[in-house]
């Protein structure tokens, strides 16, 4: 496991060191009905729980390679600026890079 500079404060808990980069991604989400069960709701949102992590497939091209992986949503934020931000995690069983 690679550490980063963070990990010495205890603040970084990622298992892996990231590497900066700039590509689109697409992704489509399993179209089955997922069951959930809701914690909360208000006139403005509803929070609610999944047995398991949603699931998309997500597609992107690297020099000139195309990355194809399954991942699972772990976290998401709305950024000051009103985007929102979104961490995968990639299931180890489907992954790697593709000549194009």
């Amino acid at each position: 496991m690679l550490k980063s500079k963070n990990d010495a404060v205890g603040t970084d808990k990622r298992a892996e060191k990231r590497k900066k980069i700039n590509t689109k991604v697409n992704f489509f989400i399993d179209a089955d009905i997922t069951k959930a069960k809701t914690v909360d709701i208000s006139d403005s949102g509803i929070s609610f729980e999944t047995e398991r992590p949603i699931s998309m497939h997500i597609r992107m091209e690297v020099n000139d390679m195309v990355l194809e992986h399954v991942a699972e949503l772990v976290w998401c934020k709305r950024k000051k600026n009103g985007a929102m931000a979104y961490g995968l995690e990639f299931d180890k069983d489907c992954q790697g890079f593709q000549e194009k």
